[in-house]
């Protein structure tokens, strides 16, 4: 999922909204000093940057080659001195485009790509050696059915992993699957209601938070949209938390870019068609809190769904051209 650059100052304004609903003061660290990272490949704001637990290695996968040919490398890299340790060639396993990435708390590393075949995203499951390198021979291959239409050609990138790592969580527009990121096979799976899929009656998408190990579903039926929460359980199942109704002809962004307090008893939502960032009880499904951001009702419905809100960020990553510059900046504490 893309990010555009022009909504920038919409995000931030959204971020320190939400901050507020939290009424919780900011805590900041001192900034360590920047390091480079030069890769052959190019990058852009469709990649992200994911660390391991002790935070020494970085992992970053490639937006197109510099013979501008789709993506394929995976890298790995010292994140003190910016040296690459390791490359993946994800296109010899199928996969293309490994825009996406997620980390496990045990270092395995999930890539999210397009597959070879038009209708089927790839996940990729590999261990990341404490030297940073790639542990090839466990790794896992998993190829997930996306259906298509001529007004609906897109592929979703996202994962979710539960807190220890046992877990992986991804949806097809139809289904949302539960899979074991240490055999790859489906646990289980939720339609959601969806039994027929179409462009007017799919899940949009989703986002899963392990601290408050909540997963919110945003579904679309005939122009209405409604979030669906749940929790994970400890056998990799999916229970039923709540129902939320977006207020009527309101556009919510992709699930992924809904966020939950960390007891998950809140959700908070942003729309653009309305101008509205809301937050609801979870349980009773009533609205605690709504406010209107100027500028915000401007944004078509395509761009809608790109709309982030994200519980905490701990460090930045700034992509410019072929080079990454990984800061080490403040770290906010229950900021949204």
């Amino acid at each position: 999922m893309r990010i555009c650059t022009k909504y920038q100052t919409l995000t931030l304004l959204i971020c320190g909204l939400v901050a507020l609903l939290f009424s919780l003061s900011t805590q900041a660290d001192s900034p360590q000093p920047n390091t480079l990272v030069l890769l052959p490949s190019k990058l852009s704001d469709l990649n992200n940057i994911v660390f391991t637990q002790d935070g020494r290695i970085g992992l970053v996968a490639a937006y197109s080659e510099s013979d501008s040919s789709s993506g394929h490398f995976v890298y790995s890299f010292d994140a003190v001195t910016g040296e690459v340790i390791d490359t993946f060639d994800a296109s010899k396993v199928g996969a293309i485009n490994p825009t996406k990435l997620a980390i496990t708390s045990n270092n395995l590393l999930v890539i999210s790509a397009s597959a070879s075949v038009t209708d089927e995203s790839a996940l990729l499951i590999t261990p990341v050696n404490t030297d940073g390198s790639f542990e090839l021979k466990h790794r896992i291959n998993i190829p997930f059915f996306v259906p298509m239409t001529d007004d609906d050609t897109i592929l979703p990138d996202d994962v979710g992993l539960s807190a220890d790592g046992k877990y992986g969580i991804y949806c097809n527009k139809a289904t949302v699957f539960v899979f074991s990121t240490a055999t790859g096979q489906t646990l289980f799976q939720e339609n959601v209601g969806i039994d027929v899929y179409s462009p007017q009656n799919r899940l949009e998408s989703f986002s899963y938070d392990p601290i408050s190990n909540r997963l919110g579903i945003v579904k679309q039926k005939d122009a209405q949209y409604y979030l669906y929460v749940y929790s994970l359980t400890s056998d990799g199942h999916l229970e039923v938390k709540g129902l939320i109704n977006a207020l009527t002809d309101e556009i919510i962004g992709f699930g992924s870019k809904v966020a939950f307090n960390e007891d998950g008893t809140i959700v908070y939502i942003a729309s653009s068609n309305k101008g509205f960032v809301s937050s609801y009880d979870i349980q009773t499904a009533s609205p605690i809190a709504r406010k209107y951001i100027v500028g915000l009702a401007d944004i078509n419905e395509d761009d809608a769904r790109f709309l982030p809100i994200k519980a905490t960020f701990k460090s930045q990553v700034i992509f410019k051209s072929q080079v990454i510059l990984v800061l080490y900046p403040q770290t906010y504490s229950n900021f949204l």
